[in-house]
């Protein structure tokens, strides 16, 4: 394992390209377990609070208001047990009457961080169904339902990349080989969450570090290989 504070400069424009238009969104829910897991906190980009429906029986739903209709790429679903297969499925309306589906994984058997659907769709409102989870004991419950609008300027190449960003690196990421990665000690005591990033720039789960390590496979659904940790000190 190789941890760098400053990251690789030359993959600094991967990161952040793509928009998540649900943030800060009004949102529903079928059912809530308390004010402090409210629909909205699906919807913040925080990794101190999720959405967590009352008890633990399902179906349950999540949906967001995006204000109005908009072009969307992919919806990226990060349940509150990482290490647990949830089913669900995903559809879109652009009324809040009339729903399509967006996408069926109500026969997923596959934990996933966070669970990627993917397709380009015009719609105003998402929702998520919640069908059932693995670990019957588990409320539906989501750190983060995020609704994505690709980036339409793209990404500089090669070579013209490594120039335009040398010598200003991103700040705060962390080159891990292999599935494990150690907290380095300037974050002890500190609330950290981590994006999880592949070299090529794309996002592949979010997760709260909680301890002084991290196994990616284990906690992040991810195989072992190179990735990019971008931390955020939350306090």
């Amino acid at each position: 394992m190789v941890t760098t504070k400053t990251g690789v400069g030359a993959l600094g424009p991967l990161f952040n390209n793509d928009t998540n238009l649900s943030k800060g969104k009004t949102a529903a829910a079928s059912s809530t377990q308390d004010t402090f897991h409210s629909p909205n906190k699906a919807f913040d980009e925080s990794y101190l609070t999720h959405w967590s429906a009352s008890g633990t029986t399902y179906p349950q739903w999540l949906k967001v208001d995006l204000g109005q209709s908009v072009k969307i790429d992919r919806c990226e679903s990060e349940f509150e047990y990482p290490t647990v297969a949830y089913r669900y499925r995903i559809e879109y309306s652009s009324d809040n009457v009339a729903w399509t589906l967006y996408a069926d994984r109500t026969g997923n058997a596959v934990a996933e961080c966070p669970s990627i659907d993917s397709g380009t769709v015009t719609a105003r409102y998402f929702r998520i169904t919640l069908t059932g989870c693995a670990k019957t004991t588990n409320p539906a419950s989501l750190w983060e339902f995020k609704v994505i609008q690709k980036r339409t300027t793209g990404i500089i190449p090669g070579p013209q990349r490594v120039a335009a960003v040398s010598p200003a690196p991103l700040k705060n990421t962390h080159v891990v080989t292999g599935d494990h990665f150690t907290v380095p000690a300037e974050y002890s005591h500190k609330k950290i969450s981590a994006d999880v990033y592949t070299v090529s720039g794309k996002r592949v789960a979010g997760i709260l570090i909680a301890g002084n390590s991290l196994n990616l496979r284990k906690e992040c659904g991810v195989s072992g290989g190179i990735y990019l940790l971008h931390i955020k000190v939350l306090q």
